[in-house]
């Protein structure tokens, strides 16, 4: 049984004749704001870790707040 040659992939690009409407959009910079590290927040959760479920509200110190916020987590409430 013969092995047929592989097919070589070309990459084609035509970059002229495509509009890259994805890089001119805006990114929207997370700002977190100055916390005191041993008081208590609110943190509403986004959902997008597993054991933060969406729309709970936690009550947590400032310095687990920074985290969660810089992590993309959810908001202070």
């Amino acid at each position: 049984m013969e092995k047929k040659p592989r097919k070589t992939k070309v990459l084609k690009s035509q970059v002229e004749n495509k509009e890259f409407a994805a890089a001119e959009k805006v990114v929207e910079q997370n700002v977190i704001p100055e916390l005191d590290a041993k008081g208590m927040y609110e943190f509403v959760a986004n959902g997008t870790f597993r054991t933060l479920p969406k729309g709970t509200i936690w009550k947590v110190t400032g310095e687990t707040a920074t985290i969660f916020l810089q992590k993309g987590y959810g908001k202070l409430k």
